[in-house]
């Protein structure tokens, strides 16, 4: 059985999650190495030679077998874990190898093409994505758990350049979450940036049909463009479907690290979460959706 994985750098052997207990390793170790033998002599013996002892704890036996624990990677890319899945079975064909290559080719094209916009003249670049639903009231008392939630919803916008971050927030009773709140929350944003002189505009994001990759955004901005000022060129790229992580995740996660310990009785608490959120350079600002 196995019971254990090689970590991408090869430096250690990573333990799988079902197996975090410190104790349960120990154990773990000794069954697999053959501690646990019947005969009272050979148990003794391999202790002393492989020096697993009875108290030995895993601070101990972990650096001499170069282990440590591993969490597998969330949101793995359904294409990429199909064609590892085929070679792990044997049932990998070389038809699938220039499918496996096209998909990784548009992935580094999407990444790469995103690195170099950052630095084109009066253009603005940026990524948007939807946060992860929030909830009102989030209490840490055993009652507010059967409470009827109520759902917040964030939208984000990074702009690569100033590194300035935009939150969009409303509730269920305010809107939903498809393609009309997003492209609402988009132009307003593009309106304030349109205000602000740039001719142009390079927009990221993933390639959800529901939310940003639909007719509905399309003519949303064009007919933005039809009444903007300045701005003349408005230009939408996907990330692969599978590898659309970037920037507005790690906002994200300082959003979310920020209200995770504190009570919220009220959707409008997230949004002194969101302005503490960035706490080097304060540049996560809170906007309302309507």
């Amino acid at each position: 059985m196995c019971v254990a994985e090689r970590i991408k750098d090869n430096s250690k052997t990573a333990i799988p999650i079902m197996f975090s207990g410190s104790a349960a390793v120990v154990g773990l170790l000794k069954r697999t190495r053959g501690v646990d033998d019947e005969s009272q002599g050979s148990r003794v013996k391999k202790r002393k030679r492989l020096n697993v002892t009875p108290g030995k704890s895993y601070e101990e036996i972990g650096p001499e077998f170069n282990l440590g624990f591993h969490v597998p990677s969330k949101d793995l890319c359904d294409t990429c874990t199909k064609f590892d899945m085929k070679k792990e079975s044997g049932t990998f064909h070389p038809s699938d190898e220039a499918e496996l290559i096209n998909h990784l080719r548009r992935k580094e094209q999407a990444r790469t093409a995103k690195s170099v916009d950052k630095f084109v003249g009066d253009t603005i670049t940026a990524v948007f994505d939807l946060q992860q639903v929030m909830v009102a009231p989030k209490l840490f008392v055993g009652s507010g758990y059967y409470l009827r939630k109520l759902n917040v919803y964030n939208f984000t916008v990074l702009e690569l350049q100033t590194l300035q971050g935009f939150c969009y927030t409303w509730h269920e009773c305010e809107g939903k979450r498809g393609t009309n709140e997003i492209a609402s929350c988009l132009l307003k944003w593009l309106k304030a940036k349109d205000n602000e002189g740039y001719h142009s505009a390079i927009l990221y994001s993933d390639s959800c049909g529901g939310q940003n990759r639909n007719r509905i955004m399309c003519s949303a901005i064009l007919q933005f463009l039809s009444q903007a000022q300045n701005i003349e060129f408005v230009e939408q790229k996907y990330f692969e479907s599978g590898h659309s992580q970037n920037e507005c995740d790690s906002m994200h996660s300082c959003i979310e690290r920020e209200y995770k310990s504190s009570n919220v009785f009220l959707p409008s608490a997230y949004h002194e979460s969101m302005r503490k959120a960035n706490k080097k350079t304060a540049l996560y600002s809170n906007r309302k959706y309507s």
